[in-house]
């Protein structure tokens, strides 16, 4: 595995590299993923064997895959030096090369998984039973916690990792920073802030003056919250590898939930949407669509449209090709 030095380039394309990043943090973008895809890529251009490439030659070779290496793995490699390249022939840079449309092509989204009330009862009962364990003492406090609040505010998984100085128990306020489309504030209800109030005390006489609303030992780094929810999940329900869910889904649940819940209440989905677009942290309206069409009440609105208007649309005999 090639070790990516920070802030070093080497091979032919660095010089154009290094401004290109430049050029999308003066855009706003944060770039930082993308940065490091094209630093992968300058070393790669860099090494030995491929001193001799054009610059096409070595974009041909890039897009390869790479082992056992999965759809959206080498599309999010290959990304970034597609856009450069692209940036590259709009400047008409004598280096400039293509990347075509479809080496970055990702594999089919996994639709999401919504839970029934039923599933999440049973789910946090289990984590309510949770026993210390030897190797991780504070795991059966840390981590029910911690999937409480990405239930209850359906932040991303990435976003569990909260200072504890961006928590305000008294007004509920919570400061999200570093998240994917910048940093945005959450509201805790009243409900959540008296619970992980309650749970930071205990925390706090394990972990003094811990940075973290969700801290971990040194030697159980809290980077498994998605294995333990697994381990959870597969010890008290029956199912199959296909439909085990993700704890990722807890955000897909609270936001389906939200507008379900508006549509049952009667209340206009048209004003809940740009509420929960910017606690989500979503900048796309098409983002929130995609769960306003999951909820029931809505397909079962247009499937009757759909039965009301069906008199409208007379039967046609097909016509046969000739």
């Amino acid at each position: 595995m090639t070790v990516i030095a920070k802030d070093a380039f080497y091979g032919p394309l660095s010089e154009e590299i290094r401004g290109f990043i430049a050029f999308k943090r003066s855009c706003g973008y944060k770039y930082e993923n993308s940065e490091y895809q094209l630093r992968r890529f300058d070393a790669f251009c860099a090494l030995e064997e491929n001193k001799e490439l054009s610059p096409q030659q070595l974009a041909d070779k890039w897009v390869l895959r790479k082992g056992d290496e999965r759809p959206n793995t080498r599309a999010g490699r290959v990304g970034p030096a597609r856009v450069f390249g692209k940036h590259l022939t709009c400047m008409g840079h004598p280096l400039a090369f293509t990347i075509a449309n479809d080496a970055t092509q990702k594999g089919a989204s996994r639709p999401p998984r919504l839970f029934s009330e039923d599933e999440i009862d049973a789910f946090f009962g289990a984590c309510a039973v949770m026993r210390s364990k030897r190797s991780d003492p504070t795991a059966h406090i840390v981590i029910p916690a911690a999937f409480l609040f990405m239930h209850c505010l359906g932040v991303r998984t990435c976003e569990l990792k909260v200072l504890m100085e961006n928590v305000d128990f008294d007004t509920g306020e919570i400061i999200i920073v570093d998240a994917k489309n910048g940093d945005r504030i959450v509201y805790m209800s009243e409900e959540l802030s008296g619970l992980l109030s309650s749970y930071v005390e205990v925390i706090e006489k394990v972990f003094p003056g811990h940075l973290y609303l969700f801290p971990a030992s040194t030697d159980s780094p809290r980077k498994d919250f998605s294995k333990r929810f697994s381990e959870i999940w597969a010890s008290n329900f029956p199912t199959s590898a296909d439909d085990m869910p993700r704890l990722y889904d807890f955000r897909h649940h609270f936001l389906y939930r939200n507008v379900e819940m508006c549509m049952r209440t009667g209340d206009d989905v048209n004003v809940l949407k740009p509420y929960i677009m910017r606690h989500m942290g979503h900048r796309q309206p098409k983002s929130f669509q995609y769960y306003f069409h999951l909820s029931p009440p809505i397909r079962k609105e247009v499937s009757r449209i759909k039965e009301d208007l069906d008199w409208m649309m007379p039967d046609i005999p097909e016509v046969p090709y000739e």
